[in-house]
């Protein structure tokens, strides 16, 4: 958990290959990156955090995710996002 609470606050990023797909993951890109970063070409998927807003879109044909929050002590709506390599869709579930 720790290393979690790391990555999280020293906003750290995660460049990573799961399913034959690129992924670039920070908790708190500025949205202007994450738009460069879809501009790119060179990540199929980012996923990013921190503002606790569903986000679940395609740019350039790049899947971009924030799943909100699973807590969900600030929107009463805890939720977490599956994505789908094969498909290249997210779904963000209630829970």
């Amino acid at each position: 958990m720790g290393q979690i609470c790391d990555f999280a606050k020293n906003d750290h990023e995660l460049l990573i290959e799961l399913g034959g797909k690129r992924i670039f993951a920070s908790h708190m890109p500025k949205q202007e990156t994450i738009d460069a970063l879809a501009d790119s070409g060179k990540f199929d998927i980012i996923l990013s955090g921190h503002t606790h807003t569903m986000v679940n879109k395609k740019h350039n044909d790049v899947l971009i995710v924030n799943p909100g929050e699973l807590c969900g002590y600030l929107t009463n709506k805890p939720t977490f996002a599956i994505i789908n390599t094969e498909t290249m869709n997210a779904e963000i579930v209630e829970i």
